[in-house]
């Protein structure tokens, strides 16, 4: 039998105060400064590069832990039909049931199966705040222009 490679694991472990970190940083960085909106406007295109770069990263990531999910199901069924006794005591059946809640029930599957959704939680995070990004550009675009006609009826008079 060929020895199975295990997928690359996501660069690090991500939790939810990973998800609450963006988020205060995303709430930070987006705010609008009304002192001085061209300062603002100025800012937000590394802004918004700095938050594509962490979702293209976090979109790898994704991709990781989904195929280690899949490693460690696939891994974990294997173990189970060569060796059932190590995984329930004082049974021998091995149909898709059981087979299931083993893989299912599983330390290794449960751990890879909730780093799979908290990086999900946070790339569906940072699509959201690529959204906003879009959004602030805007109202900061509509902002300016305001001001722009402003001065100019002010310059007019």
């Amino acid at each position: 039998m060929e020895e199975i490679v295990q997928p690359e694991k996501p660069k690090k472990v991500y939790t939810e105060e990973t998800l609450d970190k963006l988020m205060a940083e995303f709430n930070e960085r987006l705010k609008i400064d009304t002192s001085d909106l061209f300062a603002d406007a100025a800012a937000l295109p590394s802004t918004a590069a700095y938050f594509a770069g962490l979702l293209m990263e976090i979109e790898l990531e994704e991709q990781r832990a989904a195929a280690l999910l899949g490693f460690e199901k696939s891994t974990l069924v294997l173990e189970f039909i060569e060796s059932p006794e190590h995984f329930l005591r004082g049974t021998r059946h091995r149909n898709m049931q059981i087979t299931e809640a083993v893989y299912r029930s599983h330390p290794r599957y449960r751990q890879a199966e909730e780093q799979l959704l908290i990086i999900s939680a946070i790339r569906r995070g940072l699509s959201q705040i690529m959204y906003a990004i879009d959004q602030k550009r805007d109202m900061l675009n509509r902002l300016l222009e305001s001001k722009n006609n402003q001065f100019q009826k002010e310059t007019k008079k």
